[in-house]
């Protein structure tokens, strides 16, 4: 988000030079990100409004942000009040989540029922008024199929345990473009000057701007992924990251360099860059502990060996794997069919 505004430079993220600029955070101030980079004003306001918020909407990361109480640290002293949308594992309801509470499925939103191939549907309503939340159900059925005969089941089909579901809502191009977005920032801060205008530069400003990276930036076609990969028992220095703390790093490859990003110690993302250019500090690696306003900077193998001491005089950080709320479940679960 948009801050005071600085002296006038280069625009990292659009390349323009001589403009006003304002503090943009790396990775969203709302995330825990405590990362800066100066960029201009217009792409300070695009790059939060089509790339950092469909971010934080990500299910991954808004289940990680409510499960941990990750805001900004502007609002650190504050009640929690971060919240999610998760769907019920059957259609026509949703509720809502959040932290340090038990999931209550009694805040069941209903939605209409879907009727399967077969003619069969199931819906959800909550304890509250669930007569009437049921006989709109029916009423909403009789209107989308005029004619039909909408037969609904006596039983009224009890769950202990419901799992949330989640529609990702987002074209894959979203998470391509953070990781130039962040990309942009961290090689501007590690780059030497004339990195600006470099050729591989302004095709990383094109990712980040449209979504579509040229085949001549990349190392190699699966250099950048569409979704974030969750860290598995393998990646063992990614162990001692807990799920407060983001790593950010930029590494020398061959041919040219690793942008790499680690969110909540377990979503893993990033982009290979073909370069010529090296980074004129060497490799470096940011930790962002959301409970911090600083960034912890070291070069990267400095980082790594910080980490490990840290596992050994504290032993792991018990890195979350990502987890599924689950609740019990107060309502009425019904079924019927379209005949």
């Amino acid at each position: 988000m948009a801050s005071a505004r600085q002296l006038r430079g280069s625009c990292p993220y659009c390349g323009r030079d001589g403009l006003a600029l304002t503090e943009e955070h790396v990775i969203p101030a709302v995330l825990g990100g405590s990362l800066t980079v100066n960029v201009c004003e217009s792409c300070n306001d695009g790059a939060n409004r089509y790339v950092d918020q469909p971010i934080i909407r990500f299910p991954d990361v808004a289940i990680l942000r409510a499960l941990h109480d990750i805001r900004s640290q502007r609002y650190r002293a504050k009640a929690p009040k971060i919240q999610f949308t998760g769907h019920l594992s059957i259609e026509g309801g949703k509720t809502i989540y959040r932290p340090g509470a038990a999931v209550d499925l009694k805040q069941v939103v209903p939605g209409s029922p879907v009727v399967g191939p077969d003619g069969t549907f199931t819906f959800a309503v909550s304890a509250a008024d669930a007569e009437a939340q049921i006989e709109q159900m029916l009423a909403d059925l009789r209107r989308k199929h005029p004619g039909k005969t909408i037969e609904l089941e006596d039983e009224d089909l009890r769950r202990s345990e419901l799992r949330f579901e989640h529609r990702y809502g987002l074209a894959p191009w979203v998470w391509p473009r953070f990781a130039a977005k962040v990309a942009l920032g961290l090689l501007h801060r590690t780059m030497p000057v004339a990195w600006h205008y470099h050729r591989s530069a302004q095709m990383l400003r094109y990712a980040f701007g449209q979504g579509k990276f040229h085949s001549d930036l990349l190392i190699s076609e699966s250099a950048v992924s569409a979704f974030p990969q969750s860290l598995d028992e393998s990646d063992d220095e990614f162990h001692w990251l807990t799920p407060w703390e983001h790593l950010l790093s930029v590494s020398e490859r061959p041919g040219g360099v690793l942008v790499h990003g680690v969110l909540f110690g377990e979503l893993e993302f990033g982009i290979a860059i073909r370069t010529d250019m090296l980074p004129e500090t060497g490799s470096r690696a940011w930790l962002l502990d959301t409970r911090d306003r600083h960034p912890l900077e070291l070069p990267w193998l400095a980082l790594i060996g910080w980490l490990a001491v840290r596992r050994r005089e504290y032993g792991s950080a018990s890195r979350l794997h990502l987890a599924r709320p689950r609740g019990s479940f107060s309502g009425s679960v019904r079924q019927g069919r379209v005949a």
